[in-house]
């Protein structure tokens, strides 16, 4: 099983040999290539499983063009939409892990490693029959979140449990910025990889704007709204187009103002100021003027400014709040 496609085939006569009883096969499949239809007797729930031969990742544009074309399949419209293939972009695993009707499972050949990706929308049963092929052949089964065997009720053997991945969940972060200059652009691009290298899922225009058909004021609502944070970086040019509403930078803030004076969200958004040359108030839009902003106007305190957003993003002090401690005895003498 040195690809997606054979993976695909090989669970194709797992199930056809060992769940008969419990699963319909759809015809269509072939050991070349095709997509899989899975019928759940007991539910109805038909499941289409989609193998990608391409060996780059698969990105959020693809899976929902595949999905348009594959809204019926044989002649059903499949409940639950599984891409198969060997990586995935981030906007793509952010999208499934977002809707209960669709999950990723990428294959790892050399590592003969499966990741199921928004496990919680596959039904019981064919996680199960899944779970027991990847043992039956040796396959190394991680999950993308801690306690999907417990959230489906999984009833394997313990081995299999103790496989679920335990890593902490990874923030998403928009950056809102003005195109000051070709430096500037390249100083924000850098920010990004390294909030990238160090964990933090980045959306940013440049990277990821085709991701979304190229539509800037539909990657602009939905970044900043579905983002954890959203860190603005703050120049007097941002300043001005902000307030006056110009450009892309005056469509964001008008979004962002939206949620801004929400208090349960106010922390969302977070200014950082860069090429003060007027002075820190300069940079900053109206109605951010009162708000603390990590200063990265100086290059040379870059690494501990990073460090300082960094600890913002993952909510990380550098230094512990103590725990609250008894009242001491303090005794009082007369006058």
């Amino acid at each position: 099983m040195n690809s997606p496609e054979k993976l695909l085939s090989a669970f194709s006569d797992y199930v056809d040999e060992r769940h008969a009883a419990r699963f319909y096969r759809y015809a269509g499949y072939t050991r070349v290539a095709g997509s899989l239809l899975i019928k759940v007797k007991d539910t109805d729930n038909r499941i289409l499983i989609r193998p990608w031969l391409r060996s780059g990742p698969v990105g959020l544009k693809d899976i929902r063009r595949s999905d348009k074309r594959y809204s019926r399949f044989r002649g059903q419209e499949p409940d639950i939409h599984v891409n198969l293939a060997t990586s995935f972009r981030q906007n793509a695993i952010r999208y499934a892990r977002s809707n209960d009707k669709s999950s990723l499972i990428a294959y790892e050949p050399e590592q003969r490693a499966v990741n199921i990706i928004a496990s919680s929308s596959l039904p019981k049963m064919f996680l199960d029959a899944f779970l027991s092929f990847c043992s039956e052949n040796k396959l190394s089964a991680t999950y993308d979140f801690t306690g999907t065997l417990a959230h489906k009720g999984f009833k394997g053997n313990v081995a299999q449990a103790d496989r679920v991945s335990t890593h902490a969940r990874n923030p998403s972060l928009f950056l809102s910025y003005s195109w000051d200059s070709d430096s500037h652009r390249h100083w924000v691009l850098k920010l990004a990889a390294e909030l990238i290298r160090n964990g933090v899922k980045v959306l940013i225009d440049e990277w990821d704007l085709r991701d979304y058909d190229d539509d800037l004021n539909r990657f602009m609502e939905t970044g900043i709204r579905e983002s954890d944070y959203v860190v603005l970086v703050c120049t007097p040019d941002y300043a001005k187009r902000a307030n006056d509403r110009k450009g892309g930078v005056g469509v964001e803030s008008t979004i962002i103002t939206g949620e801004f004076y929400n208090p349960s969200r106010a922390l969302k958004f977070v200014p950082i100021l860069r090429n003060a040359k007027g002075g820190p108030q300069s940079c900053l839009p109206s109605y951010l003027k009162s708000r603390y902003a990590i200063d990265f106007t100086t290059d040379s305190d870059y690494q501990s400014k990073l460090e300082e957003l960094l600890r913002r993003v993952f909510r990380k002090p550098r230094y512990r709040k103590p725990e609250l401690g008894p009242i001491p005895p303090l005794d009082s003498e007369d006058v």
